[in-house]
């Protein structure tokens, strides 16, 4: 009985944050069509990666995708991953510029999108052999991204402000998740549902 119940709720509160993240995603589709402005077709990628990383870590790719395929199940998850640093780093470009004010750290975002870009490759031809790694990477790529919201704070820039209060708590919740992940935080609700929360 505390199982089925525990499995409802869960199932709820998915079903909540699918629910907003659908409305979310549809409604900058619609101001991408509507403006042509490029951050939000790259809003709608980040949000949709967000979606499968969810998917994937709750499980419902397992249970109705391809059950018992843990090896599909991982290697789209940290696929997803890479396409949302992708989408993330890319937004980041247009919203704070630093090409112009921060050039190394607007490199280090470009280095950090190709090496993105080219992880799936790996993760479905030699999961076994970077898994070790993408963890590693993605903790980096999480605080890269925080690093370049403080630092565009420090240099006063407004669009910071608004960027640091929109993905703060997703990064914060993120890098939970993946200190989780390498055994360095216990396991409750906030590392465990650190990023669905923090993306919310």
């Amino acid at each position: 009985a505390d199982y089925a119940k525990q499995q409802r709720d869960d199932y709820m509160v998915q079903s909540v944050y699918f629910g907003v993240a659908a409305a979310m995603i549809l409604f900058n589709l619609l101001l991408f069509v509507a403006l042509r402005d490029r951050a939000y077709l790259l809003y709608v990628s980040f949000a949709v990666s967000s979606v499968l990383i969810l998917a994937a870590k709750s499980g419902l790719w397992d249970e109705f995708l391809w059950p018992h395929q843990w090896r599909l199940t991982s290697a789209a998850f940290y696929t997803a991953v890479s396409l949302g640093f992708v989408s993330f780093f890319q937004f980041t470009r247009i919203m704070l510029s630093p090409q112009a004010l921060m050039p190394r750290i607007d490199k280090a975002l470009r280095l950090l999108s190709a090496l993105h870009v080219v992880a799936p490759v790996l993760y479905w031809t030699s999961f076994a052999l970077v898994a070790p790694y993408a963890i590693g990477v993605s903790a980096f790529s999480a605080i890269t991204a925080f690093g370049v919201g403080v630092w565009g704070m420090i240099r006063r820039m407004r669009a910071a402000y608004f960027f640091m209060g929109a993905f703060s708590m997703l990064l914060i919740g993120v890098f939970m998740v993946v200190l989780r992940s390498a055994g360095l935080l216990p396991t409750n609700v906030f590392t465990v549902d650190g990023a669905l929360l923090g993306s919310t």
